[in-house]
């Protein structure tokens, strides 16, 4: 796991996009397997690396559930990627899409929404 997020570290130091399509297909074909914690380093990762040319993507990992149940479809890792990908990415657009995440999250996602949320109060202004 340590390694790991080194490696992630790297990454973000490479400004290298190739990755995120990478990254973001670890995460669809693993999400089963990946805790919360992977899978938010990821997020973080590919919404620097993406930028908001990526904003498209990670909302499409944030569906909401069919009829009136709350929450998203597919595993919570890959929601958990999406929302910290979205705290990354500066402009309205990103903010607007973690404000619906708020509106439709569950009890297992919406203490990552909110984590999001603060991570971008955390970082507003600053260089990314």
């Amino acid at each position: 796991r340590e390694r790991r997020a080194r490696v992630l570290e790297l990454i973000v130091r490479t400004r290298d996009r190739r990755f995120v399509d990478l990254l973001a297909r670890h995460v669809d074909e693993h999400a089963g397997q990946l805790t919360t914690d992977e899978a938010a380093g990821i997020g973080r990762v590919v919404g620097l690396l993406g930028g908001p040319a990526t904003i498209a993507r990670w909302k499409a990992w944030l569906v909401a559930r069919p009829a009136e149940a709350r929450g998203f479809e597919g595993p919570l890792a890959r929601q958990v990627a999406a929302l910290l990908a979205l705290a990354e990415i500066p402009g309205e657009e990103a903010a607007e899409a973690l404000g619906e995440a708020f509106d439709q999250a569950d009890e297992a996602a919406q203490p990552w929404v909110l984590g999001a949320l603060a991570q971008r109060e955390r970082t507003k202004g600053k260089p990314r």
